[in-house]
């Protein structure tokens, strides 16, 4: 199981068998992007899960540059040549 925090605070454990993560790096930090079922983005995460950052970037979303959709994500990959 893998702790996340839903874009509402709320920390939830998932089962990293059945959930595909999406890597995204800023500045130093690589965050995990779990997109839900409408392809939205949903929650995020990090390898060594500390709920006190995650909150600062869940209250502070718009400071950081996630894509919104698994749709933009993917996008900028192909963008990126990945």
């Amino acid at each position: 199981m893998v702790e996340i925090m839903k874009l509402n605070g709320v920390v939830e454990q998932v089962d990293e068998t059945e959930t595909f993560f999406y890597d995204w790096r800023e500045n130093d930090i690589t965050y995990y992007l779990l997109y839900d079922k409408n392809r939205d983005l949903y929650a995020v995460t990090l390898t060594e899960f500390d709920e006190e950052l995650l909150s600062n970037v869940v209250n502070e979303l718009y400071e950081h540059d996630f894509p919104a959709t698994e749709t933009e994500y993917i996008d900028i990959l192909f963008d990126f040549g990945y």
